[in-house]
């Protein structure tokens, strides 16, 4: 079963906020078939570093200023 995207979605921004840091999430399956796994998108288009591991998780990277 996948981890639920909208519970890790509030650590997942916890970068953009800060304004700069990396949050690594196991157990993330992305792309998903959860609405939520959206958020990815809109954290690339705001200027964070995404990356997919492997097997199953994810890696947010952030520094700087979000991208309206």
């Amino acid at each position: 079963m996948e981890a639920d995207a909208s519970s890790a979605s509030y650590f997942l921004i916890v970068p953009l906020v800060l304004g700069e840091g990396e949050v690594e999430i196991e157990n993330y399956a992305y792309p998903s078939r959860q609405a939520d796994s959206r958020l990815i998108e809109f954290l690339k288009e705001m200027g964070a570093e995404v990356r997919v591991l492997s097997p199953k998780g994810i890696k947010v990277s952030f520094r700087g200023r979000p991208e309206g």
